[in-house]
């Protein structure tokens, strides 16, 4: 971006347009940046620009005739191509001693047949129409003497300029006119003045030079921007960064912090030594908080997260930036964690909680899972949940055409289910917070998560083992009066135990008795059984067969789930479990969702150092039907 606006003095701007147009030079950023200025205020405007992109040069000339006070342009180096569009929007327009202006015809490639050429010829003649208006309006010269120039290629030096109309005064130069033309790539005109070829023929080195100043600004812009990203409420000190030439990347970093500083000076208050977050505090920054806690306390970045995580932006704006910003304004160290956590009343110890629940979430969801069985569903209250089941006899047959359909037989049952809370206390020492072991505080998070999902567990599978009688024939959910239990030789995991399992699944009828046609998704065995049930399912011949060319009719035919809980009960019983969305097996029901949630806990009792949590979930397990699960003894 070779601009800059910057104050020329207290009641004047100053833009300074050194690039190419629409490459060096964005007409959209230039003119976004002109919008945050008041068009009330005079501009100057310094040009040296070889020109470039039509479209951009047309937008930035229309905003600059758009701007209410006047207008100054000023060339001073030269003002080529589409840079001779840009000076003609001065309402006064200035000629450095030595500078120059060009015109030519629109120039672009074209490729296809030749339509595609003589379309792309007409579009070129089409430009040069509009820049012909443009020209005609502003020259002293008439419209085919400026056609016919531009067909030559025609430049002016500055008396020339003036005398065309293009500038109305020469000036001495503000700046070093030789050394931007020196600098100027003339190669791509037809016909450049000698003395600018002769002066580029031994200005090579210099080219050189100023394509690695451009390469190495391009890296310090786009480093800044790095730093910024995900913070859009300090756009001004972006802007100011960006402008900055000398403005480094860790410098952009401090000017950042800075600026956190002086809004949280303004939007955090201390009362009695307690941090308090106003209410309107910054949603961007109190979302960046509580996401680099929760990063710092082992969460993964995911993208739901401020985008200063999200991206892995950790070394520039990441762990501690925003810590050492809030500490900053308040006095406390750049670990502030501990002591914002032991004052009551702070808005903070709310946030870090909301950080910690982040963490305990995705330990949740990371924990060991073998319930994939059940169907899981939320409750909206404590209140015992009916489960009604229907289903229709079947179909009747019309005899005839006009034959009235007849009111289907229905058959139900009913399951209940409800949840109940589970709950811990954690005490934080106050040595662990003073400390500012955040991530030790994340590792008991993460344990808290894992802990609730091991108990949660722990009720399904205990419910599971103790076989609960149903409501809907006062029966054990393993019975042989619901084809689902099969005991004896034939009970044992392997072919003939899964096809005579397989078989009586395949056989249940629903309540109107009709055959369901199930298919098991789950092989559910014990410790003891998993490498017996992973050989069964993974193998391609038969195992129980000596002979190596029996295929294996169970090869990858269902998915085994491996429960250590279930060698408390028996080390050789299995279970086949139907898909929880084809037909009812077991319910999990949550009030809350299936994580922890963490609380503070407001009954601290006096004089404890340090600090509680409360860490709470609300389950609930039911079987509902037993035709999608079947028990096998194994003996």
């Amino acid at each position: 971006m070779w601009y800059t606006i910057e104050n020329r003095g207290p009641q004047c701007k100053e833009l300074r347009i050194f690039g190419e147009i629409g490459f060096e030079v964005s007409a959209e950023q230039l003119v976004a940046d002109l919008d945050e200025i008041d068009r009330n205020i005079p501009l100057h405007v310094q040009i040296h620009t070889p020109g470039g992109s039509v479209f951009d040069g047309l937008a930035i000339y229309n905003r600059l005739k758009a701007h209410l006070a006047p207008v100054t342009t000023e060339v001073i180096g030269m003002a080529a191509s589409m840079g001779s569009i840009i000076m003609l929007a001065g309402d006064h327009r200035l000629m450095n001693e030595g500078s120059w202006v060009m015109i030519h015809n629109p120039a672009s490639s074209a490729f296809g047949e030749s339509k595609d050429l003589n379309k792309a010829a007409q579009t070129l003649d089409q430009f040069k129409s509009g820049l012909l208006d443009i020209y005609a309006r502003n020259l002293k010269l008439p419209r085919d003497t400026i056609s016919s120039m531009m067909d030559e290629e025609t430049w002016f030096n500055a008396a020339d300029a003036i005398a065309a109309g293009f500038a109305h005064e020469v000036t001495a130069p503000e700046v070093d006119v030789a050394a931007n033309l020196r600098d100027a790539d003339v190669t791509r005109f037809e016909r450049p003045p000698n003395f600018l070829k002769e002066i580029k023929a031994v200005n090579t080195s210099q080219t050189n030079q100023k394509l690695a100043n451009l390469e190495a600004e391009d890296q310090r812009k786009t480093e800044i921007l790095a730093v910024f990203d995900g913070f859009p409420a300090y756009s001004a000190t972006l802007h100011a960064c960006l402008q900055d030439r000398s403005c480094t990347e860790a410098q952009a970093r401090h000017k950042l912090q800075d600026a956190m500083k002086a809004y949280n000076d303004a939007n955090i208050s201390p009362t009695g030594g307690v941090v308090s977050v106003k209410s309107n505090v910054d949603g961007d920054t109190r979302q960046a908080f509580r996401d680099q806690l929760a990063v710092r306390m082992g969460a993964k970045p995911t993208d739901d997260m401020h985008p200063a995580v999200r991206n892995g932006d950790i070394s520039r704006m990441g762990n501690k930036a925003i810590f050492e910003a809030v500490a900053r304004s308040r006095g406390f160290t750049s670990e502030p964690v501990g002591g914002w956590l032991q004052q009551p009343g702070s808005d903070v110890p709310g946030i870090t909680i909301d950080a910690a629940n982040v963490v305990a979430a995705q330990a949740y969801d990371e924990a060991p899972e073998t319930d994939r069985w059940t169907a899981e569903n939320t409750a909206n209250d404590f209140k015992t949940h009916n489960h009604v089941q229907s289903d229709i006899t079947g179909f009747p047959k019309l005899e005839s055409e006009n034959e009235q359909i007849q009111y289907g037989k229905l058959s139900d049952k009913n399951e209940t289910n409800s949840v109940d809370t589970y709950g811990v206390q954690i005490a934080l020492s106050r040595q662990l917070l003073v400390n500012g072991e955040v991530e030790n505080i994340g590792r008991l998070v993460t344990q808290i998560a894992r802990t609730a999902r091991s108990t949660q567990l722990d009720t399904l599978y205990n419910k599971l083992i103790a076989n609960p009688t149903l409501s809907e024939d006062s029966t054990a959910l393993f019975h042989a009066n619901h084809s689902n239990l099969i005991s004896g030789g034939g009970s044992v995991l392997g072919v003939a135990g899964l096809t005579a399992a397989l078989l009586a699944m395949r056989q249940q009828t629903g309540l109107g008795g009709r055959k369901l046609g199930l298919t098991p998704a789950y092989l559910l065995v014990p410790a003891a059984l998993e490498v017996t049930a992973r050989q069964l399912i993974a193998s391609s011949v038969d195992p129980s067969s000596s002979g190596a060319d029996i295929a294996n009719p169970f090869q990858n035919f269902v998915e085994v789930i491996v429960e250590s809980r279930l060698d408390d009960d028996s080390a050789t019983a299995w279970y086949l479990m139907a898909n929880p969305n084809q037909v009812d097996t077991f319910e999990q029901l949550y009030l809350e969702g299936p994580a922890p949630r963490i609380v503070e806990n407001d009954n601290t009792a006096s004089g404890v150092l340090g600090t509680t949590w409360l860490a709470y979930f609300d389950h609930g397990v039911s079987p509902l039907d037993f035709r999608g699960m079947l028990k096998s003894a194994g003996a």
